[in-house]
């Protein structure tokens, strides 16, 4: 692994253009639960390689910004909302989630998927709630604790998993409640791993890509191993959430 690269920014590199919880299913879960439809305005908080993005895209009508603090990752997601022709109706931009660079009231919905669990998320919270309209949905998909974890895992989540610092299911209502949003809706899930959302998401032609990264690449092999058994190890823990909001 590049040592200029984030795990993420790799990771898409060599294929894999998504890593958030329960892969595009709970994706398209997300949008539905946000009544996302044809013409709505979206904003997609770390929008990565921007495949939830155009996913959106082409199967809504809606318009999409994405933003993403990595200029490696807009650069890719420009060429893939090229590739897929879904360029005239998504947007990305460099963008930092706790200091959002829109106006008041400029979307219909704002998701984040797998990036709040890494922020300030009072603070990342109060952003999204103020570039969304009136009457507007906030959703998230974010790993969550099942249980409450004791300071040993919690550590060791954060050490392996890149700075994570998931909550627990309440706690994620909560955030969404003290935030100022109602009708706070959650579908809560137990969580295996990132490797059974990645392998789902993949083509042939990509999954045989990491394969070959996985064999030739010690420092991915490592990443993904370390966080396996992070996963395995404490798995009664571990689950992941669609919280969704309304802005009144």
């Amino acid at each position: 692994m590049g040592a200029d690269l984030t795990v993420d920014e790799y990771m898409a590199r060599v294929g894999v253009d998504m890593l958030h919880p329960g892969g595009m299913k709970r994706t398209d879960d997300l949008a539905q639960m946000c009544r996302v439809s044809e013409g709505k305005t979206l904003l997609s908080i770390g929008c990565g390689y921007g495949r939830s993005a155009c996913y959106l895209a082409g199967k809504y009508g809606c318009k999409v910004v994405g933003i993403d603090i990595s200029e490696l990752m807009i650069e890719g997601a420009r060429k893939k909302a090229r590739k897929e022709r879904v360029d005239g109706m998504v947007r990305f931009e460099v963008g930092n989630a706790e200091n959002v660079h829109f106006k008041d009231e400029s979307f219909d919905v704002v998701i984040s998927e797998g990036t709040t669990v890494f922020l300030d998320k009072k603070r990342a919270m109060s952003e999204y709630v103020r570039v969304a309209i009136h009457g507007g949905y906030i959703g998230l998909n974010e790993l969550s604790w099942r249980r409450k974890p004791s300071r040993e895992i919690i550590e060791r989540t954060f050490n392996d998993l890149q700075g994570v610092r998931p909550l627990e299911f309440e706690e994620w209502r909560e955030l969404l409640v003290d935030s100022g949003l109602k009708d706070v809706q959650l579908r809560t899930y137990k969580y295996k791993s990132t490797s059974w959302d990645i392998i789902g998401s993949l083509s042939l032609r990509a999954l045989v890509k990491v394969g070959i990264e996985y064999l030739s690449n010690p420092g991915i092999r490592k990443w993904i191993n370390r966080q396996e058994t992070l996963f395995r190890e404490q798995s009664d823990y571990w689950g992941y959430g669609l919280y969704v909001g309304r802005k009144p």
